[in-house]
Parts: C-alpha cells; sequence; structure tokens
C-alpha cells in the first residue's frame, strides 16, 4: 500500500528524528516506495542518492536499520512533496494542512511494528589506507623500535620517530621497505627490541603507529628522516646530525634531513 501524508507525519513522529548520516537535502528528491504491511510496515527508500550522488549499483548497502513500536497513521494516497530548501518538518506540516483544506480523509488507523530502512553508498575501506605498504612482521618491528627508543614518553615523541621511518621508506635515499629501513646497519639498534622482546610494545605505541601509518604527525617532524637525542649521542655523531637541514625539535630530541 501507499502511505500518506499523514501516514508518513505519523511514522516520524512516532520514529523521532532518524539520523543516518543523512542531511535534509537527502529527502528532497524522490518518494518513500515499496512498503508494504502485514502486520507492520516497512519503508525503504534510496533517496539519500540525492545527497551524494547516484552510486554505482555494487556499492548499495543497507546501510541503516531502525525498528519502532506500532503507531496511529492516516489514510490517504499522497506523498510528501518538498522544494530543495524546504526544512522536512516543515514540509510535512505544510503537507498535512493542505490535506485537511482538501477534505482528504483524516480518519485514524492502527498499525503495527515499522521497519525504516535506509540504502547508502558503501563507506571506504580503511584497512588499506596506509601511507606505505608494510606486512604484519613490519608492524611488529615498527612497535618494538618505537617502544624501546621514546616508550616512556608522551604520544607527540612516539608519533615523531614513527614518522622518521615512514619518511625514510618513502626516500629515495633509504631502503624501500620498513624491514630493510629498521635493518640498516648502525641506523635503528632499537630493532633488537623486535627480537629479544626485552620491552613489549604498549597500547599507546601501537595506537601511535597506526596513526602514523594512517597520514598524522607527519607535521610534526616536518619530513625528517634522523634524529637524536643531545647528551645520549656522542659529540662526533652530533656535530654530524647538526650539519644537516635542521627540521624539528620535539621533547629531548632534534629532528634533521638531508639537504
Amino acid at each position: 500500500m501507499k502511505l500518506s501524508v499523514k501516514q508518513a507525519a505519523a511514522i516520524v513522529g512516532a520514529a523521532g528524528v532518524i539520523a543516518f548520516g543523512c542531511s535534509s537535502a537527502a529527502f528532497s528528491t524522490g518518494n518513500v516506495n515499496n512498503i508494504t504491511s502485514a502486520p507492520g510496515v516497512s519503508v525503504s527508500s534510496g533517496a539519500v542518492n540525492a545527497a551524494v550522488g547516484e552510486p554505482k549499483p555494487e556499492s548499495i548497502v543497507v546501510s541503516g536499520m531502525r525498528t519502532f513500536a506500532p503507531g496511529t497513521v492516516y489514510g490517504n494516497t499522497s506523498y510528501l512533496d518538498m522544494t530543495e530548501d524546504e526544512d522536512p518538518a516543515a514540509a510535512f506540516d505544510r503537507e498535512i494542512a493542505e490535506a485537511e483544506e482538501a477534505g482528504e480523509d483524516s480518519e485514524p488507523g492502527e498499525v503495527g511494528e515499522i521497519t525504516i530502512e535506509v540504502k547508502g553508498i558503501v563507506p571506504e575501506e580503511k584497512s588499506n589506507s596506509y601511507v606505505i605498504s608494510l606486512t604484519d612482521q613490519e608492524f611488529d618491528m615498527m612497535c618494538a623500535v618505537v617502544m624501546s627508543e621514546v616508550g616512556y614518553c608522551d604520544e607527540t615523541m612516539k608519533l615523531a620517530i614513527a614518522n622518521v621511518i615512514i619518511n625514510r621508506v618513502q626516500s629515495d635515499r633509504f631502503p624501500d621497505n620498513v624491514y630493510d629501513v629498521l635493518h640498516q646497519k648502525n641506523q635503528f639498534g632499537a630493532i633488537d627490541n623486535y627480537y629479544t622482546k626485552r620491552l613489549v610494545p604498549d597500547e599507546s605505541v601501537i595506537d601511535c603507529v597506526r596513526r602514523a601509518l594512517s597520514g598524522e604527525g607527519d607535521y610534526i617532524v616536518n619530513g625528517a628522516t634522523f634524529y637524536y637525542t643531545p647528551g645520549v649521542s656522542s659529540p662526533k655523531a652530533a656535530a654530524w646530525f647538526e650539519s644537516l637541514c635542521f627540521c624539528a625539535s620535539v621533547g629531548n630530541g632534534r629532528f634533521f634531513k638531508a639537504w
């Protein structure tokens, strides 16, 4: 059967505001359709497409479902018709007033459970959104190195070290994968922690590595591919680092890149 304006108004009134991330513009075109009743009413709508553009058929999925208790609706066969900039609530009120002025049937009728499905766009996959490619083993290696280097520091420092590793993988001056970057001679001695498990990466380190791989924190080190800690590195090593292009100072660390 078709739902009238008053039916739709009653359903929305019983359901409250239905929020599936859709703006009011999402309901500015198209009609509610595919409505059945036995014993409940099921409403399925692709109107979300009006807000985000017509998706490819394979990208349409049911992205939300709400079920509401029985309520009262009114019977006739008109649809909600709203202008592009009109508020949905105002559109309902206007249509109801017009229906009453036209003398349309306003006798109430009882309906059962109401289920509303909204079809939308398949969300973008996040699992492949890292800025570099790496294996599970390489991820564990990064976590082990960051834990050994700065596991005692705050999140900013953890993000900074993780980004130095990422920047090296992306640089033409270094190997193009995490494993080889971390195993370069005289570079990341902390890779030993991966094999000895002397310090097990905690949740904060794991989270920071994931965030860095997702693109967070490069602004902290401004593209740096080297870092050292004054007072820990030898004077000779410190002098060499200071001959490079300075990028940032984070905590006790100083970060650089080649000229």
